[in-house]
């Protein structure tokens, strides 16, 4: 089948699953996921995913996923994976996953905005799987990047692919309190002095809700 056909294959496939007609979806998509065009066959496959995904079957959306050709793989395919494995309650699949995706960041994202997004996400699960040592690297890496921005309008933070800042803070907070650090409250007064106005707003803000006490 030429490649145009197999792109209106998968177009139609989509429309299947949009009318929730499952079986003649996955007819369409599963010939497509054997496809040689590995480009071809990765899109398959994520519309696969998400078929599996609507039928509440996490497992086989998973597996599909971690299948996708590694040249083909996206920031966002691993970000579906680790949702998968939350969803599963797999930590030792998400640990999997986690260490796969640390690596692709290393080796194959070029965008350093990019990076940004995807440490914080890596940060996120290593704190909820209690990784201290990981969690303690990327903190500080993340912490030295929030403190170089100089500028913390939220147009700004996020056209440079970083989360916004009460994000970084919160995050900060979740790190803190995983591992029962007792010092956030001096960190943050020493992380405020690199904070410009909108940032100290922001900080004012975070503290006040969340913080209560």
């Amino acid at each position: 089948m030429s490649t145009d056909n197999w792109q209106r294959t998968i177009l139609d496939a989509k429309l299947k699953l949009k009318q929730k007609d499952f079986d003649a979806a996955e007819a369409l998509l599963l010939p497509a996921t054997k496809s040689n065009n590995v480009s071809l066959q990765a899109s398959a496959k994520r519309v696969l995913a998400e078929l599996k995904g609507f039928q509440d079957d996490m497992r086989s959306a998973l597996e599909i996923l971690m299948s996708l050709p590694s040249e083909e793989l996206e920031v966002s395919d691993f970000v579906k994976q680790l949702e998968l494995c939350r969803k599963l309650n797999d930590d030792k699949v998400l640990n999997e996953v986690l260490a796969e995706f640390e690596q692709y960041t290393k080796t194959t994202l070029k965008d350093d905005h990019q990076k940004i997004s995807t440490a914080f996400a890596i940060l996120e699960e290593h704190i909820r799987l209690g990784n201290v040592e990981k969690s303690k690297d990327y903190f500080e890496s993340l912490t030295e990047k929030y403190r170089d921005l100089g500028v913390y309008d939220n147009h700004f933070v996020s056209t440079r692919g970083y989360p916004f800042l009460y994000s970084f803070l919160l995050l900060a907070k979740s790190y803190f309190d995983a591992f029962s650090l007792q010092d956030f409250k001096p960190w943050l007064d020493q992380f405020s002095s690199s904070l410009d106005d909108f940032g100290k707003t922001e900080l004012a803000s975070f503290v006040k809700n969340e913080l209560k006490d």
